[in-house]
Protein backbone atom coordinates (compact mmCIF):
# COMPACT_ATOMS: atom_id res chain seq x y z
CA UNK A 1 0.00 0.00 0.00
CA UNK A 2 2.56 2.61 0.83
CA UNK A 3 4.28 2.19 -2.46
CA UNK A 4 1.07 2.89 -4.26
CA UNK A 5 1.05 5.95 -2.34
CA UNK A 6 4.82 6.76 -3.15
CA UNK A 7 6.52 6.22 0.17
CA UNK A 8 10.00 5.20 0.71
CA UNK A 9 10.48 2.53 3.22
CA UNK A 10 13.55 1.61 5.18
CA UNK A 11 13.24 -1.70 6.33
CA UNK A 12 15.36 -3.44 9.08
CA UNK A 13 15.03 -6.86 10.76
CA UNK A 14 14.15 -7.39 14.35
CA UNK A 15 18.16 -7.46 16.22
CA UNK A 16 17.93 -4.79 18.90
CA UNK A 17 21.04 -3.21 21.05
CA UNK A 18 22.36 -5.49 23.48
CA UNK A 19 22.26 -8.45 21.49
CA UNK A 20 25.31 -10.80 21.77
CA UNK A 21 26.97 -11.14 18.41
CA UNK A 22 29.93 -13.29 19.13
CA UNK A 23 27.78 -15.76 19.78
CA UNK A 24 28.13 -17.78 16.38
CA UNK A 25 24.24 -18.85 16.47
CA UNK A 26 22.88 -15.33 17.26
CA UNK A 27 25.12 -13.83 14.49
CA UNK A 28 24.56 -16.50 11.91
CA UNK A 29 20.09 -15.71 12.49
CA UNK A 30 20.60 -12.38 11.95
CA UNK A 31 22.95 -12.47 8.72
CA UNK A 32 19.83 -15.16 7.47
CA UNK A 33 17.47 -12.88 8.49
CA UNK A 34 18.76 -9.55 6.40
CA UNK A 35 19.79 -12.31 3.62
CA UNK A 36 16.02 -13.50 3.29
CA UNK A 37 15.06 -9.71 3.99
CA UNK A 38 16.88 -8.82 0.71
CA UNK A 39 16.25 -11.55 -1.45
CA UNK A 40 12.22 -11.39 -0.78
CA UNK A 41 12.67 -7.42 -1.39
CA UNK A 42 15.67 -6.67 -3.49
CA UNK A 43 12.94 -5.57 -6.59
CA UNK A 44 10.68 -3.24 -4.71
CA UNK A 45 10.57 0.00 -5.74
CA UNK A 46 9.58 1.56 -2.63
CA UNK A 47 12.26 -0.12 -0.36
CA UNK A 48 15.45 2.04 -0.68
CA UNK A 49 17.32 1.30 2.87
CA UNK A 50 17.48 -2.20 3.80
CA UNK A 51 19.59 -2.34 7.76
Amino acid sequence: MAETMGIMMWEEIPVWQGIAFDEPIILDKAKNMLTEMVTRDKNRCGIIICS
